[in-house]
């Protein structure tokens, strides 16, 4: 079984405009600015947390154009997580917009 992580999106977008955001997938980003990853089983066995920055380029068309780490989590599995979940998320914009948002991966107890 997956487990779904909620993911704070501390999104800062350096758009003038600000998009509106559309819960479309089951990874989405949400309209309070949450975007869900799968948090790897590999990574919740060995007790392995981290944070992911990240900068993502979002086209008219409402498509992921990149995704660049801006810092590591130090671990390559939690980066991949969190680049798949911004490529499975679903975004409204009217322009090219860039987003600066940060994934956490926590373990709950």
């Amino acid at each position: 079984m997956k487990k779904i992580v909620n993911v704070a999106a501390a999104a800062v977008l350096l758009a003038a405009a600000m998009p509106s955001v559309a819960a479309e997938s089951r990874n989405a980003v949400s309209e309070g600015g949450k975007i869900r990853a799968v948090y790897p089983i590999e990574a919740q066995k060995s007790g392995i947390e981290g944070v992911v920055g990240l900068e993502i380029l979002v086209s008219p068309q409402n498509r992921v154009h990149k995704v660049t780490v801006t810092r590591s989590s130090g671990s390559p599995i939690l980066d991949e997580a969190a680049v798949k979940a911004v490529h499975e998320a679903s975004f409204r914009v009217t322009d090219w917009t860039r987003i600066k948002t940060q994934v956490e991966f926590k373990l709950r107890g």
